[in-house]
C-alpha cells in the first residue's frame, strides 16, 4: 500500500506540474504571438509613413493656399471699405463746406463749436484714410475762416440758427 500511495503521490504532483509548466508554455506562447502582431503592426504603419507625410504636407499645401487667398481677399476688402469711407467722409465733408461757406445759407460765416468739433473730427477721420485733395487744398482753408460760436452763448446761437436758411 505504501508503494501504491508513493506512486500516486507522484503520478499527481508530475501531473499538476505537467499542467503548471503546459498553462506557462501556452500563456508566454499567446504572448510571444500577440507582441509579434503588435510588431508587425507597427512595421506596417512605419511603411506607410511616407504615404501620411505626403498626404500631410499635400494638405498642408492646400490650407496654406486657402489661407492666402483669404488673406488677399480680406486685404482686398478692408481696401475696398476704406476708400468706400474715404468717399462717404469726402461727401459729408464737402457737404458741410457747401452749407457753412455758402453767404446764403450761413450769412453770419459762423458755427458753433459742437458743429466744429463734428466737422474737425470727420476732418481727421478722412486724413486717417489718407485723404487729400480739394479737401485740404479748399475745404480747409475756408471752414478755419468761420467763425466759432460757444456753446455757452445762448443769445447768439440763437441769433446764428435765425440767420440760417
Amino acid at each position: 500500500i505504501s508503494d501504491l500511495t508513493g506512486w500516486t503521490v507522484a503520478i499527481i504532483f508530475i501531473v499538476k506540474t505537467y499542467r503548471k509548466v503546459r498553462d506557462y508554455l501556452i500563456a508566454r506562447h499567446e504572448a510571444e504571438e500577440q507582441k509579434d502582431k503588435d510588431l508587425k503592426e507597427a512595421l506596417m504603419v512605419t511603411r506607410q509613413y511616407p504615404e501620411y507625410r505626403a498626404q500631410s504636407l499635400k494638405i498642408q499645401q492646400s490650407l496654406e493656399n486657402k489661407i492666402s487667398n483669404l488673406t488677399d481677399r480680406i486685404e482686398s476688402i478692408e481696401k475696398s471699405n476704406r476708400k468706400r469711407e474715404q468717399n462717404r467722409l469726402r461727401e459729408c465733408l464737402l457737404r458741410s463746406y457747401r452749407y457753412y461757406t455758402d453767404p446764403e445759407k450761413n450769412p453770419q460765416q459762423a458755427w458753433t463749436r459742437l458743429e466744429s468739433q463734428t466737422f474737425w473730427s470727420s476732418f481727421g477721420d478722412y486724413e486717417e484714410l489718407d485723404g487729400d485733395g480739394f479737401v485740404h487744398t479748399v475745404i480747409q482753408p475756408a471752414m478755419n475762416k468761420l467763425q466759432i460760436i460757444e456753446m455757452t452763448d445762448d443769445d447768439t446761437i440763437e441769433e446764428l440758427m435765425k440767420s440760417r436758411r
